[in-house]
């Protein structure tokens, strides 16, 4: 079984354990003025669809930088009587590998900070690790 298929058996199980869990992907993209590409009379080499952008600047994207984990989100939780029994979301974080997968120091770390804040940082080879 793929990563994938077992990081979307993972969002099921979750789910109905009452979590609300999303995909955060990490990586870096370029912005700025974006031109398509239809014909271009010079030296440099294009192919249709190719985009050039003007201005660009780097953007990182997800959540934790390069240790962020694969699914984040909340989950319910009751709080005890001394806190009014009032149902409050606790921050998750849900790294998914494979039975074999090797988990980086940086996720790792992300996990440990999740769950030394008082969130749920989870490590899942299956479905039945949520």
């Amino acid at each position: 079984m793929s990563e994938t298929d077992i990081l979307h058996k993972v969002m099921l199980k979750a789910t109905k354990r009452g979590m609300r869990v999303f995909r955060n992907n990490i990586g870096m993209a370029w912005m700025g003025r974006a031109t398509r590409i239809e014909n271009h009379p010079h030296t440099v080499t294009l192919m249709p669809g190719d985009v050039i952008v003007h201005h660009a600047k780097p953007v990182k994207f997800g959540i934790g930088g390069e240790g962020g984990s694969d699914l984040i989100g909340v989950e319910p939780v009751t709080v005890t009587a001394e806190m009014i029994g009032q149902e409050i979301g606790r921050f998750v974080a849900i790294e998914v590998k494979t039975p074999t997968g090797r988990v980086k120091p940086e996720q790792a770390n992300f996990l440990s900070f999740v769950t030394s804040l008082g969130g749920r940082g989870l490590l899942a080879r299956s479905p039945d690790d949520i």
